[in-house]
């Protein structure tokens, strides 16, 4: 299945449509805005990463990926979630410190 015809798909449209009209400042009134996502296995997260490339080359930069494998297929939520601070990826491959944003 292709993902532009699956949910994760859609999604990444509506967040870059909420971008790109700002309408995340009305409809939350947040005055930025990244989207965080996380994904059981790094190769489901670069396939994610290299189709928002082709989306939206440039607001992929608000788009930070994490893979945690330890969530497993029925996504248990592990009981320390320490990984979380260290760098995400951005689409285009570069490092974010959330914690340092």
């Amino acid at each position: 299945r292709k993902i532009d015809q699956n949910t994760f798909g859609k999604k990444l449209a509506c967040y870059i449509d909420a971008m790109k009209n700002r309408t995340f400042k009305d409809v939350w009134g947040i005055p930025n805005m990244m989207v965080l996502t996380i994904t059981t296995n790094a190769t489901h997260m670069k396939n994610m990463m290299a189709y928002l490339q082709k989306l939206d080359p440039a607001l992929s930069e608000r788009f930070l990926f994490k893979a945690f494998p330890t969530f497993g297929s029925n996504w248990r939520v592990p009981p320390v979630l320490t990984d979380i601070l260290e760098p995400w990826q951005r689409a285009n491959g570069s490092a974010f410190d959330i914690d340092k944003a």
